[in-house]
């Protein structure tokens, strides 16, 4: 477990038999005020994923056609978590350090069990942008 942060940011939803992690690089400002993952309504996260086969025993179970930020928390119910490799937040990605990052929680969590799949999720590449600067 992580420990407590002197910043406000969103929560994990890890737990043991996930079968799907979204790992996000970290929070944006907006969706922390929101509390919720992928919150702006321009973010095309939540439509790419109501439409896809990975949702579809969510959409299911809530009887939904379309899930938004709001659907995050119960989305474990249903195998699905989410958390951030780095959890403060910020406007832009490229505020981060690499004092931020903390892989070695990433990993540890989802190497023991948690999950049978990782997925990153970012419109930003590791190895261009601000993340080039890290290798």
């Amino acid at each position: 477990m992580r420990e407590a942060q002197e910043f406000a940011t969103l929560p994990d939803y890890l737990e043991p038999g996930l079968d799907l992690v979204f790992v996000g690089i970290n929070p944006g400002l907006y969706s922390v005020a929101q509390g919720h993952y992928f919150a702006r309504k321009t973010s095309r996260f939540w439509p790419a994923f109501s439409a896809s086969k990975l949702s579809r025993n969510v959409r299911s179970g809530l009887r939904l056609d379309i899930l938004t930020p709001q659907h995050d928390a119960l989305l474990p119910r249903f195998g699905i978590g989410f958390t951030d490799v780095v959890k403060r937040p910020t406007a832009n990605v490229s505020e981060l350090t690499s004092a931020d990052f903390d892989i070695g929680f990433l990993f540890s969590s989802t190497s023991c069990g948690i999950t049978n799949l990782v997925l990153h999720v970012s419109t930003e590449s590791w190895g261009s942008g601000p993340f080039s600067k890290w290798g």
